[in-house]
Parts: structure tokens; sequence; C-alpha cells
């Protein structure tokens, strides 16, 4: 939210920036479905 707060973009850019971030997101949720030990200990 930082970001799209600092940079301003045009809503064109905004939904891109989101879809992003959402599609990203979820890669990474559907790989990494359980926590390593690290991980819990932070």
């Amino acid at each position: 939210e930082t970001l799209l707060v600092t940079e301003e973009p045009d809503p064109e850019r905004r939904s891109r920036l989101v879809a992003s971030f959402n599609h990203g997101y979820r890669s990474f949720g559907s790989v990494y479905t359980t926590c390593t030990a690290s991980a819990v200990e932070a």
C-alpha cells in the first residue's frame, strides 16, 4: 500500500500493480503451504 501511496499511479497502472502483487502472493502461497521452523521462530 505504501508503494501505491508514494507512486500515485494512474488507475490503469494501479490496477496492474495490484493484480501483479496478488498473483505473486497467491503463487507463493501455493508453493509454501507450511511454515518452516525458522519462519515459526521468527
